[in-house]
């Protein structure tokens, strides 16, 4: 017990700190005012990450299946890494294999701290004139990012932190706390203009509070099941579609690309000039480098082989959400995957945690005697 303890806790702390220096060092103005120094602490900070959690996965009793299985993935992946010099799959793979029998009803709860934490700093720098606040216009609507290099990074985790509060509070919301945290969302979201932002999260709450308040429970699960997997698979085939029959002939395709920012606009115009390759390149025009759509960056950056392998992976965490009857999974699922359309969130481990919490599920299953098949009850 004192092990698993510590094995939780050691978890908890790398997450937490990985958060922080993603989204701080990353995502805020921050970076821009410390210059190297910040390059220096966000780099330096992952890399010990990345050692702490190998550490981790050493200290792990995995099986033989597993092993072989997660090592054909990870020799997939850093080919893919080496060859588009994108770091993301790294992180995705060491903090599910990691997650491996951690306390997921923390997860979650870490998640929710450690975003509240970086928004209120860097809100503080951006208020005391230590970092850029960062305006931007769409048109003749100013949008203010709040200490954060881009008003929708200041939306993602918005949206980010209301998912995570309402997931940690499935069991006791009721609705007038749903509607308060809509009114609450959209008036922190109105100064960024953040479109996809406030729809995802008035799209989560809608769906809460019409789960919880009309459906009886005896069919919610498989309902919200067979809508999650659904949406998933038509993004994952509509992202296909755009990524290689996108045309400007295309009266709808073209008046959602301009609807959405022009972003199948971008997309196009990499697959045109470098196309699909298995394991991944490097994007020749660094100005092309801004894919906002999380599928079609994996898909064109790392490959076709790491995209089949996300895409299987994010199919199977989803059944383990159904198995354990964890409703507010899937939905806080569907909610993140339909913000990853237009926006570069769904892959990075510092705005999905589902990712961690499927991954403990889907590692964590084990068997007892007469060969009965138990999954691990850490439900919420």
């Amino acid at each position: 017990m004192n092990f698993k303890l510590k094995r939780n806790k050691l978890y908890n702390i790398c997450l937490f700190s990985w958060i922080l220096i993603s989204i701080l060092f990353g995502r805020t103005t921050l970076n821009a005012t410390l210059g190297d120094i910040g390059t220096y602490i966000y780099s330096f900070g992952r890399l010990i990450i990345y050692l702490l959690l190998c550490l981790l996965i050493l200290w792990d009793n995995l099986n033989r299946k597993k092993i072989v299985l997660i090592l054909i993935t990870a020799m997939f992946l850093f080919i893919s890494v080496k060859e588009s010099g994108e770091l993301v799959l790294i992180g995705i793979l060491l903090f599910v294999v990691a997650s491996n029998k951690i306390d997921t009803k923390k997860i979650i709860s870490v998640y929710f701290k450690a975003h509240i934490l970086v928004t209120l700093l860097a809100l503080i720098f951006a208020l005391i004139n230590f970092t850029d606040i960062n305006i931007m216009h769409r048109g003749i609507i100013q949008r203010n990012s709040f200490g954060f290099s881009h008003p929708n990074g200041f939306g993602n985790e918005i949206l980010t932190i209301m998912i995570c509060y309402i997931s940690n509070r499935w069991n006791k919301i009721k609705n007038l706390e749903l509607f308060i945290c809509e009114i609450i969302g959209v008036l922190l979201l109105y100064p960024a203009d953040c479109r996809m932002a406030t729809a995802v999260l008035s799209f989560f709450i809608i769906i809460t509070f019409i789960i919880k308040t009309f459906i009886s429970y005896k069919i919610r699960l498989k309902m919200i099941w067979d809508i999650s997997l659904f949406m998933f698979i038509t993004i994952i085939l509509f992202t296909i579609y755009v990524s290689v029959f996108f045309s400007k002939e295309n009266f709808l395709l073209n008046t959602l690309d301009y609807i959405l920012s022009f972003r199948f606009s971008a997309i196009d115009t990499i697959y045109q000039i470098q196309g699909i390759t298995l394991l991944g390149q490097k994007v020749l025009n660094t100005n092309l480098v801004g894919i906002d759509n999380s599928y079609a960056r994996i898909l064109l950056i790392n490959g076709l082989i790491p995209f089949i392998i996300l895409v299987i992976f994010c199919i199977n965490i989803q059944y383990q959400f159904y198995k354990h009857k964890d409703i507010k999974m899937l939905l806080a699922f569907m909610a993140i995957s339909l913000s990853g359309f237009i926006e570069n969130n769904f892959f990075r481990i510092e705005n999905n945690f589902c990712f961690l919490v499927g991954g403990s599920y889907l590692l964590s299953i084990y068997y007892i005697n007469k060969g009965q098949k138990i999954y691990d009850k850490n439900i919420n």
